[in-house]
């Protein structure tokens, strides 16, 4: 898969066990969700591809807003460069009841989908 064709761009092959979720946040950003490609945002490069991408897709496209899907499947560092390169409002899934836990998000993106208010 073209330009992400070496396996430097991805972490090292693990899976996402469910009890991951709860109690090794290390395990949700570097291994694989539902045995899914997981990239390395970590990776300079990576990280670099994917910024420039967004923000080329909302100036083509002239969206004024991004939702992200698993938002807790990468690390934070990475949602603020990214939210900063998309350059609009910028709101994130984070499938999980505890308030604390998705409010640490906000910040890294401008919003999370209320999922606490659901659980």
């Amino acid at each position: 898969m073209n330009p992400f064709n070496d396996s430097s761009y991805f972490h090292d092959y693990c899976v996402i066990q469910q009890d991951d979720f709860l109690h090794n946040q290390y395990n949700v950003e570097h291994c694989r969700l539902a045995g899914l490609p997981d990239l390395n945002q970590d990776n300079p490069k990576t990280s670099q591809l994917l910024t420039d991408w967004i923000s080329k897709l909302v100036k083509d496209y002239d969206f004024d807003g991004v939702r992200i899907d698993t938002i807790p499947e990468v690390d934070k560092n990475f949602w603020s460069k990214f939210s900063t390169a998309a350059g609009v409002f910028t709101i994130g899934e984070v499938f999980d009841g505890r308030i604390p836990y998705v409010s640490g998000y906000q910040g890294s993106i401008d919003a999370t989908l209320n999922y606490p208010t659901y659980f």
